[in-house]
């Protein structure tokens, strides 16, 4: 069976004829094909059925090709849709202006029917190729995060609980030691005890950091927004780096893959602001409107050249961008020579 046997193809063209021609010859190749005279007509067939691709007149009346592109990439569902602009102009501006807008491609009219079949076939092709990497992305994140909850896991139950046994035995064994020693040296073995016990106290410490890092235990059982409140209380104690968090008010409700990868960028943003910012304050707000989720974070260092890929830790900047686009988000940042950096990530609620 041919793959692209039945998917369809969403025309948006003003001009009868030149609709009638397109549909004719796509249903010649297989495709199945649905026709709007309008943007606003086109939109609205969108809502009944999501299309493989649009053909998208450029010139119409009430409402050009431009905005209507415009229109349907602002919606969520729809800014995948790959759309192929159709115009009698070659003029370069005119084909910034439709890339500019989200299109995918450009052809000119006329045209014939074979250019059309395998620009089509492409472009559907490079959309599905485009779909399974990003769930294939998505799974891989998945499956380190399952992988960092289990390293978590094992560290707590057998490294943890060894080292909370060996200062209880330490404390037995120093109890033993000092009953049964000469009086004048139990000044210094108590001295030795107390520095290995301060060791082991110090290792505990640096393990329970280790397991934060790998896996907030705060954010499977309390939330996104206590273990957030949490890190950065850690945070500002560790680094005498004044923190503010600011919320819609209540604890922020999202699925748990948004939980943990927002909590994963808040974590590598703040270890940028000790490595390069020289910052002396922190805020972070989140924010939930209207379907969307809002995260900012905000420094008062010295900022950098966002454009300079050899800015301090790009590869940092790249894998928050990747977390967020795996979430069907957007990243932003905005940084400079001293005016600091600020992050700033919205993205759809997934309750």
């Amino acid at each position: 069976m041919n793959k692209f046997e039945n998917k369809l193809i969403l025309v948006i063209d003003d001009d009868p004829m030149h609709v009638l021609f397109i549909v004719k010859t796509l249903e010649k190749f297989g495709f199945r094909t649905s026709t709007a005279r309008s943007g606003k007509l086109g939109i609205k067939c969108l809502e009944n059925e999501i299309p493989a691709l649009i053909l998208l007149d450029i010139v119409m009346h009430e409402m050009d090709g431009y905005e209507t592109c415009r229109r349907i990439k602002k919606v969520e569902r729809w800014k995948n849709i790959p759309i192929i602009f159709l115009s009698v102009s070659v003029h370069t501006e005119h084909l910034l202006e439709g890339f500019a807008a989200g299109g995918t491609d450009y052809i000119t009219k006329p045209f014939k029917g074979e250019e059309l079949n395998v620009r089509i076939r492409n472009h559907i092709e490079l959309a599905e190729s485009q779909r399974q990497l990003k769930m294939y992305a998505d799974h891989l994140q998945y499956v380190r995060e399952e992988e960092r909850l289990l390293l978590a896991r094992e560290i707590h139950d057998e490294l943890g609980q060894m080292l909370i046994a060996l200062k209880i035995d330490m404390g037995m064994l120093k109890q033993y030691v000092l009953k049964r020693i000469n009086e004048k040296y139990s000044d210094e073995v108590s001295g030795k005890f107390e520095g290995l016990s301060g060791l082991v106290d110090n290792t505990i410490h640096t393990v329970r950091k280790i397991m934060t890092e790998l896996r907030s235990d705060v954010l499977d059982m309390l939330g996104f927004t206590d273990a957030v409140k949490q890190h950065l209380k850690g945070f500002q104690d560790r680094y005498k780096i004044q923190c503010e968090f600011e919320n819609s008010g209540n604890d922020i409700q999202i699925d748990s893959q948004q939980s943990v990868a927002l909590f994963r960028i808040i974590q590598e943003a703040l270890n940028n602001v000790i490595k390069h910012a020289n910052a002396t304050e922190v805020k972070i707000t989140v924010k939930q409107k209207e379907g969307t989720l809002l995260l900012e974070i905000k420094d008062n260092g010295i900022g950098f050249n966002e454009h300079d890929k050899k800015a301090p830790d790009s590869y940092g900047l790249i894998g928050m961008k990747e977390r967020v686009s795996l979430l069907d988000g957007e990243f932003a940042i905005v940084s400079g020579k001293d005016i600091g950096t600020t992050i700033r990530i919205t993205m759809p609620m997934r309750a």
